[in-house]
């Protein structure tokens, strides 16, 4: 998902251990999809709430690259064809009475809020008691010492998206040797094997966002637009194949952007500079390809401070500010990114392929969206399905959308 998995140079304040079996407000709300395909015992259908998520967002599907694969050279698969559950599988599931443990590498924004939501929406359908819930700030040793903490309480299986695969490796161990299932987001510790270590792991799409990425600048600037090609130096797999992809297809048919100059940076401090100067190099340039949002509005800032209200930046994932700044017409023209909270009921569904005894998929993914100001509703309700930001629905609104 949609995932996230893009803020990681940014220092969290991680939260306080919470169990959420005594905090009622943090239960997953009533979803009228939910009570609308109440399972019965027997069916071997597909269940028809996971088919109606999926159905959702079905033409958003593109073809996946035979030549993409994960960090580890994983086989990718689409969710449809790899975490299909049936009538009768969800009822098994959902009689085990099972139990959850969630260490997240972190809670902090807007997408992770439509990642969470996923994830307890999936776990109150199939009757999955969430026990503890913690927040580590992308912080390596407390989603360790969080890990740790979730022991006695004995979860039936955790569900999580280590911080980076090194530490992760020792991160879960504990939970390894206590025999407890294991439901990997995007990164697969170091030296882990499915089937022994873990159940399976699922993900976004990068290769998907690369080249929906690469449409949107296509719609955004126009066959021969001009772009600048901001892309991150940090060495974060998900987001450096994203960006490759991109810049590998943009120039292509039947895309035709023209890259005209390129730059990577670290910070948003180091975005705003790098923009800056770009500007200065090439007055002619129309837009940016920025690889995540945080530092997307630091270029967005660059560009008003440069007196260049008519340049246009296409970013990865979102965010308040940076959907605010589209909202009211900005810069920041659209957005590339997962169906996040696709990505948090994926997480749920590999557990429960656990919990029922069959293999998880090696890498298995949701389609990525473009977000624009026209389309901005429409994806929200089908993949994200938290609610819209006041301010933004506001700017939204006065602008006609």
């Amino acid at each position: 998902m949609k995932k996230t998995l893009y803020l990681l140079c940014i220092v969290f304040i991680a939260a306080a251990f919470v169990f959420i079996a005594a905090t009622e407000e943090e239960e997953a709300p009533e979803v009228k999809e939910v009570e609308e395909a109440e399972p019965m015992v027997g069916g071997d259908e597909l269940d028809p709430w996971i088919a109606g998520l999926w159905d959702a967002v079905e033409k958003y599907r593109i073809p996946l690259d035979p030549s993409f694969r994960g960090p580890n050279g994983e086989e990718v698969t689409w969710d449809r064809d790899s975490l299909g559950l049936t009538v009768s599988e969800v009822a098994k599931v959902r009689a085990g009475n099972y139990t959850v443990g969630l260490p997240w590498g972190s809670l902090q924004g807007d997408y992770f809020s439509a990642w969470r939501r996923g994830t307890l929406d999936a776990c109150k359908y199939l009757n999955l008691k969430i026990v503890a819930e913690t927040d580590a700030g992308f912080n390596p040793e407390k989603q360790k010492s969080d890990v740790e903490s979730m022991m006695p309480l004995k979860p039936d299986v955790l569900i999580a998206a280590p911080t980076d695969a090194t530490t992760g490796a020792a991160t879960f161990q504990p939970a390894v040797d206590a025999g407890i299932l294991l439901s990997f987001v995007s990164v697969i510790p170091t030296g882990y094997v499915r089937g022994r270590d873990y159940i399976g792991c699922s993900t976004a799409n990068a290769h998907g966002m690369g080249i929906t990425a690469a449409q949107l600048a296509k719609d955004v600037f126009g066959k021969g637009g001009k772009i600048g090609y901001v892309y991150w130096a940090f060495e974060y797999w998900f987001t450096n194949y994203h960006d490759s992809v991109f810049a590998e297809n943009v120039v292509k048919e039947p895309y035709g952007i023209e890259i005209i100059d390129s730059q990577d940076f670290v910070t948003p401090d180091d975005a705003y500079n790098v923009v800056s100067a770009m500007i200065m190099r090439n007055p002619e340039i129309e837009g940016f390809y920025i690889s995540y949002m945080t530092p997307a509005i630091a270029g967005a800032e660059a560009c008003v401070a440069a007196g260049r209200d008519d340049i246009k930046i296409i970013t990865g994932a979102f965010d308040a500010p940076t959907l605010l700044n589209m909202a009211k017409g900005g810069n920041i023209a659209g957005f590339f990114t997962d169906t996040t909270y696709l990505v948090g009921v994926h997480s749920v569904l590999v557990a429960a392929y656990g919990l029922l005894g069959k293999e998880g998929p090696e890498y298995t993914v949701c389609p990525s969206v473009p977000i624009i100001r026209e389309n901005i509703r429409e994806i929200w309700d089908v993949g994200i399905r938290i609610p819209l930001m006041e301010d933004v629905d506001k700017a939204l609104r006065e602008a006609g959308y």
